[in-house]
């Protein structure tokens, strides 16, 4: 509300901001559920004739998203413009379509760093983020739910499988598996600070005993 009051302001249709100086604080609760490698692995290794023609394009349209962190409502939206190569590494760089508001039409950036798997899936479609497959959303929730049976994945723990495991799954890997730093994820999934990261992951004794190594 204090931003709308502020736009408001700036368009002259307001004199003054009556919740300019009110500060309001609160944590907020998010659901970090996530894959964890074994249960990526798991995925992989269903043969493709388990599977249905569709399921199989799930699960790589799945796999890629949880290499490259990516939400459905921006994978459908992919181009290959975004893809590019930085020190030998393949990154895509795109704006996120859930920061794009009225108040901030252009949105924020992501600049994500793909895992190897997702490079693998690409790689396997030409090397063309547009010629990968599409789904829709309700499509690829249904048929998740299916393929996570067919893999035999038990994660009771988890409260919902949907296509959202994808990019708290990319967050897990980078924090747990790779030690890397809140900042640096906050900047490739698009954050301007990292106070989001916690509807994203928790942190695991599996980062604790990695960070413990280094001394």
């Amino acid at each position: 509300m204090r931003s709308v009051l502020e736009f408001c302001l700036q368009e002259k249709q307001i004199q003054f901001n009556p919740l300019a100086s009110l500060k309001l604080s609160c944590e907020y609760e998010g659901n970090p559920d996530s894959f964890e490698l074994d249960d990526i692995i798991k995925l992989k290794e269903i043969p493709s004739h388990f599977l249905t023609i569709e399921q199989n394009q799930v699960r790589d349209i799945f796999l890629f998203m949880i290499g490259s962190g990516m939400d459905h409502c921006d994978y459908i939206r992919r181009k290959d413009s975004w893809l590019y190569r930085d020190d030998d590494r393949y990154w895509v760089k795109y704006t996120r379509q859930k920061t794009m508001t009225y108040l901030c039409p252009k949105g924020k950036k992501a600049d994500s760093l793909l895992l190897p798997d997702a490079v693998e899936i690409f790689l396997k479609y030409e090397g063309s983020l547009s010629l990968m497959p599409n789904c829709t959303l309700n499509v690829m929730n249904n048929e998740i739910k299916q393929i996570y049976k067919i893999a035999k994945i038990r994660r009771p723990d988890l409260e919902k499988i949907s296509s959202k495991l994808a990019i708290k799954t990319y967050a897990n890997l980078y924090s747990n598996y790779m030690n890397l730093s809140d900042e640096s994820l906050a900047y490739m999934m698009g954050h301007t600070t990292t106070k989001h990261l916690k509807k994203y992951r928790n942190f695991h004794k599996r980062r604790v005993m990695n960070e413990l190594k280094k001394k």
